[in-house]
């Protein structure tokens, strides 16, 4: 039941996170990448995207 919970909330993140890398202003090249590390690593890489991926400007 905790595992199921867990890939279902990882899985979301990594949508959610998916969906950002590729509204981003990052080249093509960039998106790829962290689309990859994301979807090899759902977790974590989810995780670093958040942390030390592109910021967005909000003016």
């Amino acid at each position: 039941m905790y595992w199921t919970a867990g890939f279902v909330a990882s899985m979301l993140l990594s949508a959610w996170a998916l969906y950002h890398i590729w509204q981003s202003s990052t080249d093509t090249a960039g998106r790829i990448i962290w689309s990859l590390f994301v979807l090899v690593f759902p977790f974590f890489g989810t995780l670093i995207w958040f942390i030390a991926g592109p910021k967005v400007d909000r003016d």
